[in-house]
C-alpha cells in the first residue's frame, strides 16, 4: 500500500516548504497523483504519452517528475513528466521521484475534472 498524507501532515509540509518557496524531492505513489487522461487528438495527457511510447517516441527528459500539491484534494497534480510516468508504469513502477511544489494551489495549471483523470486500479 502507498503512503497517503493526511491533511495535517500536508499542512506541515506546506509550512515547511510551500511558505518558504522550497520544493521537496521525494518518491510519490501514482495513487497520490492527479493525472490528466487526455486526448490523443489534442496531444495532451497520459493517453498521448502512451501513444508516443508505443510509437517509439520516449521521454527526452531525465530526473524527477514535477508535481504541485492541490490543497482542496490533498493530492499532487502532475505538471511535467507524463512520458516518464508512462514509461515507468509500463515497467510496473508505481512510485516516482518527484519535485513537489507545496504552495497548495494552481493558478498556472488546469486541474482536470475527475471524469477526465487517469486512475490506476489498486491490486
Amino acid at each position: 500500500m502507498y503512503h497517503k498524507y493526511n491533511l495535517k501532515e500536508s499542512f506541515k509540509n506546506y509550512i515547511k516548504y510551500g511558505l518558504r518557496g522550497i520544493k521537496e524531492t521525494r518518491e510519490v505513489s501514482i495513487h497520490e497523483m492527479i493525472i490528466q487522461r487526455g486526448d490523443t487528438d489534442k496531444g495532451v495527457g497520459i493517453r498521448t504519452s502512451f501513444k508516443n511510447c508505443m510509437e517509439g517516441r520516449k521521454s527526452k527528459t531525465e530526473g524527477p517528475i514535477q508535481l504541485t500539491w492541490i490543497l482542496n484534494e490533498n493530492k499532487f497534480l502532475l505538471t511535467d513528466g507524463y512520458h516518464r510516468v508512462t514509461e515507468g508504469l509500463l515497467k510496473g513502477q508505481i512510485k516516482f521521484l518527484a519535485e513537489i511544489d507545496w504552495k497548495g494551489y494552481s493558478t498556472e495549471w488546469k486541474i482536470p475534472d475527475k471524469k477526465d483523470r487517469f486512475y490506476l486500479k489498486n491490486e
